[in-house]
């Protein structure tokens, strides 16, 4: 699907009040997790797009979990970010005030951060600040490549390739439309899981966990055959790429075999945390300036 097409906003305005007093706005879309919100809350409660959305939000806080396995729901996702963010920018300047815009986005959830900034520049609205955890675009028509020239400041933070973490996911947001116009920082130096970036880190006492015989997290394989499913229709059938039969079982089995990561439980802790060591001090020192 077309990221051109128009969203219905309740406001095209980049009037500022004679006064300027700036609250900030943020919204934030945490990675693709179980169906059931309860589970999902659970497993995301530490995740570092919640713990942003914990901060002082004196114009407005919008956080919105991140779609199921398939991530039909994305696009979706991102527009009502785009809505509910235009929503508060219009009642800040109601208020006499100057709204500044935060996003945050986690795995898929990242790629609709980014498709929401893209939605928000066709409204005039500026983002001061985009925070990208590890952001993969694994919906298919949706243009989430590049950051839009509407943000001012975007650091991303991806998992190093070397951790062998989900490599069949890429990166999306590794590159910004204008250099001119955003302060853009890509770092994929961070030797954790995509989990690990993203603030969910692997412990050793979640029940889940597989370990392979040299200590290595080892990432479930349910996730990677539903792909392959999703893809075929089912199990058995075969299907079609590049002209080419394949079955969908030889794409899971052929995934499979590669699922061991390179990083420990320790090792993802602490990635963990220098993703939010680099990132939240920066988010939160431009949160509270005062242009």
């Amino acid at each position: 699907m077309s990221t051109d097409h128009a969203v219905h906003m309740p406001v095209r305005t980049a009037v500022q009040p004679a006064t300027k007093k700036y609250l900030p706005i943020f919204a934030g879309i945490d990675g693709t997790g179980d169906p059931d919100d309860t589970e999902y809350a659970r497993a995301f409660s530490g995740s570092h797009v919640k713990t942003l959305s914990g901060l002082p939000w004196t114009g407005g806080c919008f956080y919105r979990r991140g779609p199921t396995q398939l991530g039909i729901q994305t696009e979706g996702i991102a527009e009502q970010v785009a809505i509910d963010v235009a929503l508060a920018w219009r009642r800040v300047l109601g208020r006499g005030a100057f709204p500044r815009v935060f996003l945050a986005g986690f795995s898929r959830g990242g790629a609709a951060a980014i498709l929401a900034c893209r939605l928000l520049r066709k409204e005039g609205i500026n983002v001061a600040y985009l925070a990208l955890f590890d952001a993969v675009d694994r919906t298919v028509g949706m243009e989430a490549s590049t950051i839009a020239a509407n943000v001012q400041v975007c650091q991303h933070a991806a998992r190093h390739p070397d951790a062998k973490s989900r490599p069949e996911f890429g990166s999306c947001g590794t590159r910004c439309e204008d250099q001119a116009a955003t302060r853009f920082a890509f770092r994929n130096d961070f030797m954790c899981t995509h989990g690990g970036v993203g603030g969910t880190p692997w412990t050793r006492s979640n029940p889940r966990l597989q370990m392979s015989d040299e200590g290595y997290i080892i990432e479930p394989r349910s996730a990677r055959k539903a792909a392959a499913l999703a893809v075929g229709g089912s199990i058995g059938a075969a299907l079609t790429i590049f002209g080419v039969p394949v079955r969908p079982a030889a794409i899971a089995d052929s995934v499979s075999t590669i699922a061991s990561t390179r990083v420990t439980p320790e090792m993802d802790a602490q990635g963990a945390e220098l993703v939010e060591r680099w990132i939240k001090p920066r988010f939160l020192s431009a949160m509270l300036h005062q242009p």
